[in-house]
């Protein structure tokens, strides 16, 4: 069995995986949400 402080940093990786996907994945939408909507006025 793995010890427990493997698994303690396979968590940790995966969460900061999941949250640099999410930073990705948000400026991505808000990129096609103003390519979509086009500049907005001043």
């Amino acid at each position: 069995m793995l010890p427990e402080g493997f698994w303690r940093h396979m968590r940790a990786a995966r969460r900061e995986t999941l949250l640099a996907l999410r930073t990705v994945l948000d400026a991505w939408l808000e990129e096609e949400e103003k390519t979509q909507t086009g500049p907005r006025p001043s």
